[in-house]
């Protein structure tokens, strides 16, 4: 006997509305006969976090989700103390999906970060406040302790399973730039409806925390549409590159790299989060400019005319000009306009030299003449990694700062930091596809051996994909 996965879906949704069941039961009990709080207050806050949970919103780069469940989870603690604040964060957050498309140990590690962060920050706010009015002044400064505790406990253990677990790997510093730009930003403007909804209910009726309802939908669609605006400007930016690549073949993967080996040399640099952010967009779109160059002139196998090397020369500008119209690409735009700049000021289209080229645009030429050197193009074939060193170092103070030159070549001293640096693009997928099944992919540098390895891998994904579609329950 066969379940399709229609009827897994039932199954699954029966399982949740039963945890809801038992779960209100269980929050009624312990509000009236232990803790003496008001049951229609935790009830209602229990609901609405429910709600908030069962419609949480993606945050594609971490492989995670937001939610405004830690609005009406803090009311609870404002409100009804720690304890059942504690309950409602520990029950209120499971959602349909937990019960079939979430690792056991992702929902547990869940439940139990919620639970702490709620059990520390409502500790902070009564040994704080002390009891008194919720609009007394003390009160208003536990509030703002209580919510530092709760948002640091939270997002730390949250980065603590993420780094962890997650299968697309991510360092400490693109974590913390990830929290900082969707969930910290949250907890910043919505931590204040928290304080209102406990106020409202203490000073009005329980009741009237209803009329917070609409407010919150509007605030969970509100930031849904941030992310959503700021996810179409990223993929806008790939799709771009990937209208470039898609005119040059021989370019494929490249702006990947380039973008990836820029962001990596400016860490070495000390470049803060706003810089690197800046950089791996300058080098995913540092070529789009050719765009405006004739086909025959990007893939002509020889060399070039005079008169075709012009006209390539003018990518840069054309590159500019292209970015130069996105207002906050505007530092990107001029980036892209100077990468072909010499550090002897022999460079094009301005002739810069020195420390008059943009820092981004001399990381740029870096990165992209080492890719260029590795790999095929039409009129020559990739060199030796040796060669390549060798010729960055001859080129060094002419052509490239010293530098950058000195930076990147520290990076690839170490064989693992290179092949990560120099791998296609697709890699990254056979590698994730590896995590997934327990396989473990060829290097990079063994062409035959990464084809067959990623067919294997391609059709481990289709024997899960077939298996998900039946469910045998013999």
């Amino acid at each position: 006997m066969e379940v399709r996965r229609g009827q897994k879906s039932r199954y699954y949704y029966g399982a949740y509305l039963l945890y809801v069941l038992l779960s209100t039961a269980f929050i009624s009990f312990i509000s009236r006969n232990v803790l003496h709080a008001d049951l229609p207050t935790s009830l209602l806050l229990f609901a609405f976090t429910l709600l908030a949970e069962a419609f949480p919103i993606p945050i594609v780069p971490i492989s995670g989700s937001v939610s405004l469940s830690f609005v009406t989870i803090f009311s609870a603690i404002l409100s009804e103390g720690p304890v059942v604040g504690t309950l409602i964060a520990a029950l209120g957050t499971v959602r349909p999906m937990d019960f079939g498309g979430v690792p056991i140990r992702g929902v547990l590690f869940n439940r139990i970060q919620l639970a702490v962060a709620a059990y520390l920050s409502g500790w902070v706010f009564q040994s704080v406040a002390g009891g008194k009015s919720i609009t007394d002044g003390i009160t208003v400064l536990a509030f703002f302790l209580a919510s530092v505790v709760y948002c640091i406990t939270n997002i730390t253990l949250a980065g603590v399973y993420i780094y962890r677990f997650s299968a697309h790997k991510m360092t400490v510093s693109k974590l913390v730039r990830q929290f900082s730009r969707t969930v910290v930003l949250n907890y910043i403007a919505l931590m204040p409806l928290a304080y209102l909804i406990a106020a409202i209910h203490q000073k009005v009726s329980t009741y009237a925390v209803l009329l917070f309802f609409l407010p919150l939908v509007v605030a969970r669609f509100s930031f849904q549409r941030y992310l959503d605006v700021y996810h179409m400007f990223v993929g806008t930016i790939r799709s771009l590159a990937l209208a470039m690549e898609a005119k040059d073949r021989y370019t494929y993967g490249h702006a990947d790299r380039v973008a990836r080996l820029s962001v990596e040399i400016g860490k070495e640099l000390k470049l803060g989060d706003a810089e690197l952010e800046q950089l791996q967009y300058a080098g995913i779109l540092h070529d789009i400019g050719k765009i405006g160059v004739r086909d025959e002139i990007l893939n002509k196998p020889g060399r070039y005319t005079p008169d075709e090397y012009e006209e390539m020369k003018k990518h840069p500008v054309i590159g500019a000009r292209i970015v130069g119209g996105i207002q906050s690409l505007e530092t990107v735009a001029r980036w892209i306009r100077h990468h072909h700049e010499r550090y002897d000021g022999t460079g094009y289209p301005d002739g810069l030299c020195g420390d008059h080229i943009p820092l981004g645009a001399r990381i740029i030429a870096v990165a992209d003449a080492f890719d260029a050197m590795l790999y095929d193009r039409p009129y020559k074939a990739g060199r030796p990694l040796p060669e390549v060193i060798e010729e960055l170092r001859r080129c060094s103070g002419t052509h490239f700062d010293p530098k950058i030159v000195n930076v990147l070549l520290r990076l690839i001293e170490d064989p693992v930091r290179l092949a990560e640096l120099t791998r296609p693009p697709e890699w990254r997928f056979v590698e994730y596809l590896a995590a997934l099944y327990g396989l473990r992919p060829a290097s990079p540098y063994r062409a035959a051996v990464y084809t067959r390895e990623a067919d294997e891998l391609a059709d481990a994904v289709a024997e899960a994909a077939a298996a998900e579609e039946r469910c045998p329950t013999d």
